[in-house]
């Protein structure tokens, strides 16, 4: 063991170290650029992993370029829910969120609402959904999506 390496790296031991080839730069600024690559790959992690962007099972230029458009703006409502939010939440307790919420037909005209979470009730309050009855008629339905 090269103690001299050790005590060294100790000397650094509570500090993250950033190297950069811009040094006109005020540290300030480089460390919030540095912030602002996190959530590059973070929207490119959603983009594949949550929003499928990739692999797509499209083969025409238009059928391509309709699923990019629909992944961008899907990527775009969830950060504008997060950002509504206060970031509240992590990006898979959204999705997770997003995706236990369901609803199916009742019978006689009505829809069953289940598995109200956080998330849901979040954004329902957040946004003024209308989200707290379990029963809705699909008038209801369109009623509350038009508002």
């Amino acid at each position: 063991i090269d103690l001299a390496k050790v005590e060294k790296d100790e000397k650094l031991d509570g500090y993250y170290c950033l190297v950069t080839s811009e040094l006109d730069m005020p540290d300030e600024e480089v460390w919030a650029n540095y912030a602002e690559l996190h959530d590059i790959e973070d929207n490119f992690r959603v983009s594949k992993h949550e929003l499928l962007l990739r692999p797509a099972f499209v083969w025409t230029e238009s059928s391509i370029k309709a699923h990019v458009l629909i992944c961008f703006v899907s990527l775009l409502i969830f950060r504008i829910l997060r950002r509504l939010s206060n970031n509240s939440f992590t990006t898979d307790e959204i999705f997770e969120g997003i995706r236990s919420y369901n609803c199916n037909f009742g019978g006689n005209g009505y829809y069953i609402f289940s598995k109200m979470n956080e998330v849901i009730e979040t954004f329902n309050e957040i946004l003024d959904l209308g989200l707290k009855e379990h029963y809705m008629n699909l008038k209801e339905i369109k009623k509350s999506l038009k508002y």
